[in-house]
């Protein structure tokens, strides 16, 4: 799956470029419905989507897989330290 985002956000990288060179030559730049405006919108959808499933923030937005693994990690770590937190409770409640 990581192969297949890198691959991804590099195909979109390659396809930027490319339409930014076509919108400049036609005149199009920063028209509401260019295409990189569109193109802009679906990256946008496509990085809340692949948070939303995840929990990872968007490729574009973390600086590489490294650090978004680091904060998976501590998410992690986090998840179960409120639910230790939750079971000593629990049980200190059970003693009463």
């Amino acid at each position: 799956m990581k192969e297949e985002l890198h691959s991804f956000v590099r195909s979109r990288e390659q396809a930027q470029g490319s339409l930014k060179d076509s919108e400049t030559a036609a005149g199009l730049v920063g028209a509401p419905n260019s295409v990189s405006n569109k193109v802009a919108k679906a990256v946008a959808a496509f990085d809340w989507i692949l948070e939303q499933g995840t929990g990872l923030p968007g490729l574009s937005g973390s600086p590489d897989q490294k650090t978004a693994a680091q904060l998976a990690e501590l998410e992690d770590l986090s998840r179960k330290n409120r639910m230790q937190e939750r079971l000593a409770e629990a049980k200190a409640k059970a003693k009463d």
